[in-house]
């Protein structure tokens, strides 16, 4: 469970960054960060929905949003990487 909130907390921190380069750099991207935070958004609701089926005993359930909690948050590192490298590090340099 703490490498799991240590996972949430990086990932909270690196869409902020992230959040940060492009109001600075592409203010025109801004849609992407949007995007980005509903991921993450909906990835956080699951593990929350995970963590508390688990607490009440109700293994099946909270085993399957487990997948589904990882499988949001790969989406949202994936669209993390791609907005810092497609929206604000290419364009900076070409």
């Amino acid at each position: 469970m703490q490498s799991k909130l240590i996972w949430e907390a990086g990932l909270f921190v690196a869409i902020v960054v992230v959040a940060g380069l492009v109001n600075r750099f592409q203010p025109s991207h801004r849609a992407q960060v949007r995007r980005v935070v509903i991921l993450w958004s909906f990835h956080v609701a699951t593990f929350a929905l995970h963590y508390g089926l688990d607490t009440a005993g109700e293994t099946v359930w909270s085993s399957r949003l487990l997948v589904v909690s990882e499988l949001f948050q790969v989406f949202t590192l994936v669209n993390v990487v791609a907005t810092a490298v497609f929206g604000v590090l290419l364009p900076a340099v070409g």
